[in-house]
């Protein structure tokens, strides 16, 4: 990761906020309000999918707040917030 830049957790868990502490990483969480709503049937698929939504929905709201987003795709897509 580059160092002007800052991670979004687009999740409200508390687990995944300790799990991201615990190994000493900075990082804000911006909630997604939106539904969850999944058209798959696969565990693994509904799960890709509703973290593909909630990025999503949290990359619109801090785009919308004139935030400077940079996305990079690997095998999904990923939004970092740049500082």
């Amino acid at each position: 990761m580059i160092m002007n830049q800052k991670i979004i957790l687009a999740s409200a868990s508390p687990r995944r906020r300790e799990l991201l502490a615990q190994i000493g990483l900075e990082f804000e969480v911006k909630v997604s309000n939106k539904e969850e709503v999944y058209t798959s049937t696969k565990p693994q698929k509904i799960v890709e999918e509703l973290a593909l939504m909630k990025a999503e929905n949290v990359a619109s709201d801090l785009q919308a707040e004139g935030v400077e987003l940079k996305k990079y795709n690997c095998d999904r897509s990923r939004y970092n917030r740049c500082t």
